[in-house]
């Protein structure tokens, strides 16, 4: 009987190991994600297995060094469990330490304000569609996530016994990772985090210290001979299931307010049109900012939603002066009176222009390019951009541009695309507008750059000849001249040819580049397409890089 103590304590320390060798080898693989309940789960197995195991071998040697043993290992799981959730789990958004400095990340990724996260969660998303996971992690989870330091801290360390000594500890920790997340690019500093995360563990310090929780805590882990009050702990245990009682009622309460709201998004839709014969003309039910919505005839008080098999209303008061708990949009209705056949019609308020702009190379992402708009005179037309409208796949981008004018007159709209990621010029375009005295608009494309298909072309006519560009001197006209020129674009082949496409006036520039061009590629071509001026190295001899671009771009 007594080897097997021995036995069995030994095997539940070997399986602790393989489990937790297991989970550091699965969340060092970046194809594989464990959530967070699995995580849990799999500390606690092993924090079972080594209490066990070491109650076992304690038993065995007659001794209690295997349960400080077991404090320091559950102590080194806790710190493992702790920095894998702050720092490195994908799960939370994590993609691994990179140090930052980047002064706009780090201005927005800081929250000095206190409780307006607390508030956030607990006040304004408390009654809409955020996940109560969401609320529950963001939370609770940071006011519990260093609770286990009341209880590994004083154990292993004699002064953390003192009050002012581990509340300085927990403010110092806390403060350590928050700036580690922050400088560390997995997260933000945020001044709610410090004070759940330093409140709670010092709430939880207050709860370890009253006798009768520390005397059960040292039986239980250090299997000391205490006698406990047990009416005392039965009260304190009550206490505490009462609040954890009335923490589950408001997770259950808020989890029905969460499904209440889905419902008004998640429903069935059904459109029925109820009239037998209309009068003739056009029956307006719905505008907003771009368009004009219409029925063919009479009827809009005759055309029904039906939602959900029970609730019944009228579709223009849904979209006009909607008083239902559901969530309606002129989208939804359009794609519901497309599928019951029911005819409408759609008419444009103002001119519109849709611009297909090509992204093949600029979007590896689906990220949206960014759309940047310049009119001349202000006064004559105001322009802008239906995002509701617009479609996104990696190869292009649509959307649509309405001009709504103001006064008669003639001005012109400047257009261009840029990647949202590199802030590299996509796509330019110039219009000529022109509004009479009826406030019709006309408008006439002048100038257009398409910066894929040039960037394209200009690639196809780069040889594959060796040239040793002297990066230094580049590296300089880049940083210097061509630093206050927002649209321009460097390119260098692996074989070290280039092109340069640039936006600017600047004879400092242009001479820099000149002088570069002509010492490295005396053979260069340099050219002015539109409004841009296009340095290309030392390009096939058969070809006029003017002439072609005419033909192409």
């Amino acid at each position: 009987m007594k080897n097997e103590k021995k036995i069995f304590g030994y095997l539940f320390y070997g399986l602790a190991i393989v489990l937790v060798i297991l989970y550091i080898g699965v969340a060092l693989q970046p194809t594989v994600t464990l959530d967070t309940t699995t995580t849990l789960v799999i500390a606690v197995l092993s924090c079972l297995l080594i209490y066990f195991g070491g109650v076992l071998l304690s038993k065995y040697y007659k001794n209690d060094k295997p349960l400080k043993i077991n404090l320091w290992l559950f102590f080194a799981l806790y710190i493992l469990l702790f920095v894998d959730l702050t720092l490195l789990d994908t799960a939370w958004g994590r993609r691994g330490l990179f140090v930052s400095f980047n002064l706009e990340y780090l201005k927005n990724s800081v929250n000095l304000i206190p409780f307006s996260t607390i508030y956030e969660y607990l006040i304004e998303n408390f009654n809409n569609l955020t996940n109560t996971s969401v609320i529950f992690y963001n939370i609770f989870g940071n006011f519990i996530a260093l609770m286990p330091m009341a209880f590994f801290l004083p154990l292993l360390f004699k002064n953390q016994n003192k009050f002012k000594t581990y509340f300085l500890t927990i403010l110092t920790i806390t403060l350590g990772i928050e700036l580690l997340q922050l400088f560390g690019g997995v997260g933000r500093f945020d001044i709610d985090d410090v004070i759940l995360n330093v409140g709670g563990s010092l709430l939880m310090f207050k709860i370890l210290k009253i006798k009768e929780i520390n005397l059960l805590i040292k039986k239980i882990f250090l299997l000391e001979k205490n006698k406990i009050d047990i009416k005392k702990l039965t009260k304190i245990f009550i206490i505490i299931g009462i609040i954890l009682i009335g923490l589950l009622i408001l997770i259950k309460y808020r989890n029905s307010l969460y499904r209440e709201n889905l419902d008004t998004i998640h429903y069935q839709m059904e459109i029925v049109d109820e009239s037998s014969a209309c009068t003739e003309g056009l029956d307006k039910f719905y505008e907003n900012e771009f368009y004009n919505y219409y029925f063919p005839c009479q009827k809009s008080d005759k055309v029904y939603a039906i939602i959900n098999d029970k609730d019944k209303y009228l579709v223009k008061d849904l979209l006009n002066n909607n008083t239902s708990k559901y969530n309606v949009d002129i989208e939804r209705i359009e794609e519901r009176l497309e599928f019951y056949k029911i005819k409408y019609q759609k008419e444009n308020k103002y001119t519109n222009v849709m611009l297909n702009i090509n992204l093949i190379n600029h979007n590896d992402s689906y990220t949206s390019p960014e759309i940047n708009v310049n009119v001349l005179d202000k006064s004559i037309i105001d322009v802008k951009l239906d995002y509701r409208d617009a479609d996104l796949d990696l190869e292009k981008y649509n959307i649509t541009l309405h001009f709504i004018p103001k006064q008669k007159g003639t001005t012109t709209v400047e257009v261009s695309a840029f990647d949202s990621d590199t802030e590299e010029l996509i796509d330019k375009r110039k219009y000529k507008i022109a509004v009479d005295k009826d406030l019709k608009v006309k408008y006439e494309l002048i100038d257009s750059v398409d910066m894929t298909c040039l960037e394209s072309f200009l690639g196809g006519y780069i040889t594959t000849e060796k040239n040793n560009v002297k990066d230094e001197k580049l590296s300089n006209i880049i940083a210097g001249d061509l630093s206050n020129v927002k649209n321009s674009i460097v390119k260098v082949t692996n074989n070290d040819d280039i092109y340069i496409i640039i936006d600017t006036e600047d004879n400092n520039v242009f001479d820099a580049l000149d002088n570069y061009f002509n010492e490295i590629y005396p053979n260069y071509q340099k050219v002015k397409y539109h409004n841009l001026y296009i340095y290309l190295s030392n390009g096939l001899s058969d070809f006029n890089l003017k002439n072609d671009l005419k033909d192409v771009c």
